[in-house]
């Protein structure tokens, strides 16, 4: 889908008092508009955030001489278990939770395959929602992994988005969803070249990142379709969004000339506010404290991560729209979909949907009546949940 060009500008001043007042107007403005960034990053996208140790800066890796899968030195101020990887020219927020009979992770080494004797079995790739940063998902994987990972020799391995990433700065443009999607393909067929043939790999993704499991498996040949054991949905979003309840309000803050003027606003509240105060707004708007807090409010007060979170949202409203059963009717057998009693992204119809049209897939539907930003503080139930799952086809 060709970008979006349309743009929406303020008219000019009109009477010689809004002219006198106009700063106030941009200071309230810009108020709302930081109000709105921490509400749609906590309720429209369903996101929320654990910092693994200190809040971290974000960096810039060079990519000077960087080959394509090529791990690159982690910001040296960066939690354990991130690296940087290059995929697809992209410099890449990788979260990498290795076997626990495994000495050194495959997935850690340099892209060439590493022997069959010491690398784990089964190998777990996920991609979060929008916005894209692994991040958020640190305490749901690790708790996945504690559960299963000692007796399967399963290894973890996620991607942050391009221009989403918490310790990566981004420059370029904002991605569409079809670069987004790319990106993706290209992570996992990374992942699978750096273990040996014979690996076993799961896909696993949440809202957005079902869609992208999708199109992995879309974009797979046999031998590599042929590998992948099982796919983890969690609360998935593959069709319908704009229509949804979450989805009707998410298309209009996501047009062109609102979401730049949202973006517009949290610049102006940077300059003008300081973070403490800043904070407090985003404390207010989504509920959270602590480590969460911190990093949401990373995330708002970052332009970039701002607008490119924005912009691909706005692309989802557009694109996701109609299932793809000519993928699915080849993949069904392979779901296994965590659906949420109370998840204004993704309605009951579409899990009856999904029964009916598809009995081959485990179509769960959640009990805890958990909100779709589980990540937030219900990690540690779909862990639970989920691991039984996995467990089965370990």
């Amino acid at each position: 889908m060709a970008r979006e060009s349309v743009e929406r500008h303020e008219g000019a001043l009109g009477s010689l008092g809004r002219a006198v007042l106009w700063p106030l107007d941009w200071l309230w403005s810009a108020i709302v508009s930081w109000w709105f960034m921490a509400w749609w990053s906590h309720r429209a996208l369903g996101v929320g955030l654990r910092l693994a140790a200190t809040s971290p800066s974000p960096h810039s890796v060079g990519s000077s001489g960087a080959d394509e899968g090529e791990s690159l030195p982690k910001p040296a101020d960066g939690p354990s278990g991130y690296e940087v990887w290059m995929v697809d020219g992209h410099l890449t927020e990788t979260l990498v939770i290795p076997a626990a009979a495994s000495s050194t992770s495959p997935a850690s080494r340099s892209p060439s395959r590493p022997s069959a004797s010491d690398a784990p079995r089964n190998v777990l790739v996920f991609f979060p929602g929008n916005p894209g940063t692994i991040m958020y998902y640190e305490d749901y994987l690790t708790d996945l992994h504690r559960r299963v990972g000692s007796s399967s020799s399963l290894e973890i391995v996620g991607c942050s988005y391009p221009g989403h990433a918490t310790l990566l700065s981004y420059t370029g443009p904002p991605l569409s969803l079809d670069e987004q999607v790319a990106h993706k393909v290209a992570f996992f067929n990374a992942v699978q070249a750096r273990y040996p043939p014979g690996t076993r790999f799961f896909l696993g993704g949440h809202s957005l990142g079902t869609y992208m499991t999708l199109q992995v498996l879309k974009a797979a040949s046999p031998a590599s379709r042929s590998s992948i054991v099982k796919v983890l949905a969690l609360f998935p979003t593959l069709h319908s969004m704009a229509v949804t309840p979450q989805g009707r309000i998410v298309s209009i803050i996501t047009l062109p000339g609102i979401r730049h003027l949202i973006m517009a606003g949290v610049a102006l509240l940077r300059l003008l506010l300081p973070p403490v105060l800043l904070d407090s707004i985003v404390q207010t708007a989504t509920a959270q404290s602590g480590k969460p807090l911190l990093v949401t409010s990373r995330l708002i007060s970052s332009f970039e991560r701002g607008q490119n979170a924005l912009y691909l949202g706005a692309c989802e409203m557009n694109q996701i729209v109609h299932m793809d059963h000519d993928t699915m009717r080849q993949v069904a057998d392979k779901y296994m979909f965590y659906y949420g009693a109370i998840d204004p992204w993704c309605p009951l119809d579409h899990y009856e949907e999904m029964r009916i049209l598809y009995p081959e897939t485990f179509t769960h539907l959640c009990k805890h009546r958990l909100p779709h930003a589980f990540v937030l503080q219900d990690s540690h139930l779909v862990a639970a949940e989920t691991s039984q799952w996995l467990a089965k086809y370990l």
